[in-house]
């Protein structure tokens, strides 16, 4: 295996690996924070199987306004860093999901699944090993994994192990099997707390979690003004998936527009009802909808209602800085004078990867343009390792059948044909699409 070790791929540049090795589209730093959307799928599908593999592991570095701590947490490759939150996991309902747990740690540890029918796992995988969990994801939802149930283990989650766990029903842009459910744009909002005598501490084993006092208050892996906003457009509907992977209750509001929940633990409510704020309870996840309104531009928070809003009371002279649990919806305006940008791409994925050439490879990414004009996705293409011209590349295609929407999920085969002539090695996938208005977005 390779680790890519210079400045990291540009957003909509994948590392493809031939016959020997991968290497990881990561940040350069130990901490990667989840930016708004979320890939169609994740993992890789073998026959009826959905396989996925998780790496846990210690020596994350994560910067905090004020301060450095350490973290623990899962990577989706073995030679990439610890993620915080762990890689989100997306499969589909009624798929068979296979989660490999490789445990780098220097102690035991193990995987939970809360909300997935599985007998827990109360033994294990020992410093080194590994283990395969299996479960069907019957029911679509959004639900947490975190590290298990072990004796003496219970520090674990607060150190970083969770992350989140979505399943997709049966009609794309909808979260559950309700058409009251349908999305345009959809983010998740992992919350968590940082205690910097855990994090920091020699042996966090030994701490006493009846001691646990948080510091740092954080969404999906940082805390405010390190927070990524979700961005959107006027008219617009999007869903919000809360999951509060923390060791504290957090009560989340949006101020200036209307939230409606619409289940609650995976659970789909038979009425969905509008909240100011409501409050989740550790390991609870929430999915709340909201429309933007056709004239509505700017920025709505969202934060923990308790106004704890505080980086370890960090001060400007005598004034408390704003921080923690508190991030932003954008909703930018028309840009003036017309549409002169193109879309972005993000979520840039190839399955197999590795790949020893012998079978075609699946590319997928994702398409938005919602912040750079809001017009629909009218084209992709990619090149494999190094970009040229704008619109001569190698087509990908919708994956929904049809660009006609300002954000779109598309994909494309590169043939066994294609990967033949490529030398063993890491090779560069660039990926970006173009607009209505005609503009190419980077790469």
């Amino acid at each position: 295996m390779t680790k890519h070790t210079g400045t990291p791929p540009r957003a909509g540049a994948l590392l493809l690996a031939l016959a020997v090795l991968l290497a990881a589209l990561s940040p350069a730093g130990a901490s990667s924070v989840h930016a708004a959307g979320v890939p169609a799928v994740t993992c890789t599908l073998n026959g009826a199987v959905r396989e996925c593999a998780l790496w846990a592991k210690s020596g994350g570095s994560l910067a905090l306004p004020g301060a450095t701590v350490a973290f623990w947490g899962y990577s989706d490759t073995a030679a990439g860093p610890a993620q915080l939150p762990g890689p989100t996991l997306v499969v589909n309902e009624g798929e068979t999901v296979q989660i490999t747990l490789y445990n780098n740690l220097a102690v035991p540890t193990a995987l939970h699944f809360p909300g997935q029918t599985m007998l827990p796992d109360t033994t294990g995988v020992a410093a080194g090993g590994s283990r395969v969990y299996t479960f069907t994801a019957s029911a679509p939802g959004t639900y947490l994994y975190e590290a298990g149930l072990l004796g003496g283990a219970q520090y674990q989650v607060a150190l970083g192990l969770y992350g989140a766990l979505i399943v997709r029903p049966a009609t794309p842009g909808q979260a559950y099997n309700d058409p009251a459910t349908a999305y345009d744009d959809e983010a998740t909002l992992v919350l968590s707390e940082i205690d910097p005598a855990l994090n920091n501490s020699a042996n966090p084993a030994a701490f006493d979690m009846r001691n646990y006092r948080p510091r740092y208050f954080l969404i999906d892996g940082a805390a405010f003004p390190n927070t990524a906003p979700i961005t959107t457009a006027a008219g617009r509907t999007v869903l919000l998936r809360y999951l509060n992977a923390g060791q504290q209750h957090h009560s989340m509001t949006l101020l200036g527009l209307h939230q409606t929940v619409v289940a609650q633990d995976g659970s789909l409510r038979a009425l969905g009802y509008r909240m100011a704020a409501e409050t989740l309870a550790p390991g609870q996840t929430l999915d709340a909808i909201l429309t933007v309104p056709a004239t509505a531009a700017g920025r709505f928070p969202i934060y923990d209602a308790s106004l704890l809003l505080h980086n370890n009371g960090q001060r400007t002279g005598t004034r408390v800085n704003f921080g923690g649990m508190l991030t932003f919806l954008d909703v930018p305006a028309t840009p003036p004078g017309g549409d002169g940008v193109g879309p972005a791409a993000s979520g840039v994925a190839l399955s197999p990867n590795p790949t020893n050439g012998g079978s075609a490879v699946a590319l997928t990414a994702s398409l938005s343009d919602v912040a750079s004009g809001n017009g629909n996705i009218a084209a992709a293409e990619y090149f494999i390792d190094a970009p040229g011209a704008a619109g001569a590349g190698l087509a990908m295609n919708p994956t929904d059948l049809a660009f006609d929407s300002p954000t779109e999920a598309v994909n494309a085969t590169i043939s066994t044909a294609a990967l033949a002539s490529l030398s063993s090695g890491p090779h560069t996938i660039y990926v970006h699409g173009q607009d209505a208005a005609g503009n190419w977005g980077p790469f």
